[in-house]
């Protein structure tokens, strides 16, 4: 898309303009051109660094600098353009923040091109980077549409899969299949993911297909046929299938050096065993000598007795360390009712007891101690605000409701990436 640089002097400060707005600015008082016959330019490159390459369609040069009406003007934007090119350049640190105001502002049509192709450019390196699947399905499709003919392999392998994990995320199970079979054609690494939605979308056989050949492919990791194959004990587990559940754990089995806790929960699939109770009476733990009492109404202030606990697990470990005896055994009793954790407890060796002087720590009896390390919202109300209404299909108005996230103290919104290896936790839509 095209924009618009302007470079404006007013004798004491230079300013860079993109697309109307203020990108830089410094303070400069001339003189501009010294000596007489010296090259105009903006900026400066040396050795490629900082240097860019464009196509420019005109050049324009004015006599004295331009002011933000005559900006506008030029650019044939209106404050409400100019305002959410704002709010579009304020957000470029937040990348789910900045795609939101890109999508706002493309469902504004009277939006100029200009400000309309900064909004796709966001939402294209939205997808580059991996996240597309923040956008709506149908905005991915349309950013397809319209780039299927540059001849961009990369963005074009890009964009399918924004779409693809866009699908999955909104339950459009049909859709995600027909997608990812396309994919898998094209690109055979992208068959886990596949037999997964498969799977999700409830074509159990066709999943378990799809996780055989992966099982079967020698050239694929130990890891990555070990998880196919105990997915196929899952399915057939799942579906009561008990013949192809034992046929898919012998598979499982023969694979050398599947890790041993796999085999064990695959086995546990197939021949389920009765849960057995080893929770241990009260009675038959040791009495110790010395207690510690911890309670939701206690204060780490205090010494830790029954009618004065503490408040923390945290300061009942370091009472129990700073004991004087460690030849005596110490138990520290946790009250029923809600601890508010916002720190993990730590434990080491020197918090270790002895077979003689051990260390427990326990809920006092006949009370239910709980640890809540998430955050209670409250004070919900009906959503009022035009734009999210406008979002909203009609039956949905007026049964949506919003919270404060900040006021109940949760304040990290930064995009949230899942780690590590797992199923895919998505109901059927």
């Amino acid at each position: 898309h095209w924009s618009c640089v302007v470079a404006s002097w007013d004798g004491q400060m230079m300013r860079l303009y993109l697309n109307g707005v203020l990108e830089a600015e410094h303070e400069f008082s001339g003189p501009l051109l010294d000596p007489k016959d010296a090259v105009f330019r903006i900026g400066y490159a040396n050795y490629g660094v900082g240097s860019f390459v464009q196509a420019i369609e005109r050049v324009q040069i004015y006599n004295h600098a331009l002011d933000a009406k005559e900006l506008h003007a030029l650019l044939g934007a209106d404050e409400r353009a100019v305002r959410a090119a704002q709010k579009l350049r304020a957000a470029r640190a937040n990348r789910a923040q900045a795609i939101k105001e890109s999508l706002a502002i493309l469902k504004q049509y009277e939006h100029p091109d200009w400000l309309r192709g900064e909004a796709n450019e966001v939402l294209l390196q939205g997808c580059r980077s991996g996240q597309g699947s923040m956008l709506p399905s149908a905005a991915v499709k349309n950013l397809r549409a319209k780039h299927a003919s540059m001849g961009d392999a990369t963005l074009a392998a890009a964009l399918q899969r924004a779409f693809c994990e866009s699908l999955v995320r909104e339950c459009k199970w049909d859709e995600a299949v027909t997608e990812y079979e396309r994919m898998v054609s094209a690109n055979p690494a992208a068959r886990e993911t596949y037999a997964m939605v498969l799977w999700r979308s409830g074509k159990c056989a066709q999943a378990c297909e799809q996780f055989a050949l992966l099982r079967d492919q020698a050239e694929q990791s130990l890891s990555v046929r070990a998880l196919a194959a105990y997915a196929i004990v899952k399915i057939q587990s799942q579906q009561e299938n008990t013949a192809a559940a034992r046929e898919a754990l012998a598979a499982l089995v023969a694979l050398k050096g599947v890790p041993a806790h796999l085999i064990a929960e695959a086995k546990e699939l197939v021949d389920p065993q009765p849960a057995v109770d080893s929770r241990r009476p009260w009675d038959d733990f040791a009495k110790t000598p010395l207690a510690f009492y911890v309670a939701p109404d206690g204060s780490d202030a205090q010494e830790g007795s029954k009618a004065k606990p503490f408040a923390t697990l945290t300061r009942a470990r370091d009472a129990v360390r700073a004991r004087t005896n460690k030849a005596e055994g110490v138990t520290v009793f946790v009250r029923g009712g809600r601890y508010v954790v916002r720190e993990t407890l730590e434990l080491d060796a020197q918090d270790s007891g002895q077979a003689s002087a051990p260390v427990i720590y326990r809920a006092y009896p006949g009370e239910r101690p709980i640890f809540d390390g998430g955050f209670h919202v409250k004070d919900f109300a009906p959503v009022t605000e035009a734009e999210i209404l406008a979002r909203l299909p009609e039956s949905a108005r007026g049964q949506v409701v919003v919270a404060d996230l900040k006021a109940a103290g949760y304040s990290s919104f930064e995009t949230q990436r899942p780690y590590g290896r797992g199923e895919m936790n998505l109901g059927r839509g």
